[in-house]
């Protein structure tokens, strides 16, 4: 299991609430709205930790899986969950193993590649620079033109 790893999220969609719109104030403050408590029925169905996200202007409610996987043994050596609203680059460090483990190469799509529009490209440099001073050699895709 050294020949490389291939970093990858999907989602895993969960059911969509219906809350209000206090409900959800609660909700994102991290607590559980007090009417519920008092129905443990309509709490054990409530999914307080699922968010939603936005790609290629589709919207997505539930988690985002991480995985860290061999590059010719397909076997899942590294991975987290997340809510879908956490970006797949912040998760990079978290499923990234170490060159000794899982091969220097690091092969993924361009979500992993950090793009700032107003300084360039320098945190990309900077990521590629930590890649390789970790032992990594990238190959993290570039993003396509448009």
């Amino acid at each position: 299991m050294k020949s490389g790893q291939i970093i990858d999220a999907s989602f895993v969609s969960a059911p969509v609430q219906r809350n209000t719109r206090e409900e959800n104030t609660v909700i994102k403050e991290g607590a559980v709205p007090l009417e519920w408590g008092k129905t443990q029925n309509k709490l054990s169905h409530k999914d307080v930790d699922a968010r939603w996200t936005k790609k290629c202007g589709q919207r997505y409610y539930g988690y985002k899986n991480h995985v860290n996987m061999d590059r010719d043994m397909k076997l899942v050596a590294a991975q987290a969950c997340t809510d879908a609203s956490v970006h797949d680059i912040q998760m990079l460090e978290a499923v990234l193993r170490g060159p000794e483990a899982g091969g220097e190469g690091v092969w993924a799509d361009s979500a992993y590649r950090p793009v700032c529009r107003a300084s360039g490209t320098g945190r990309a440099e900077a990521q590629e620079r930590r890649l390789a001073e970790g032992g990594h050699r990238s190959q993290i895709q570039r993003a396509g033109l448009s």
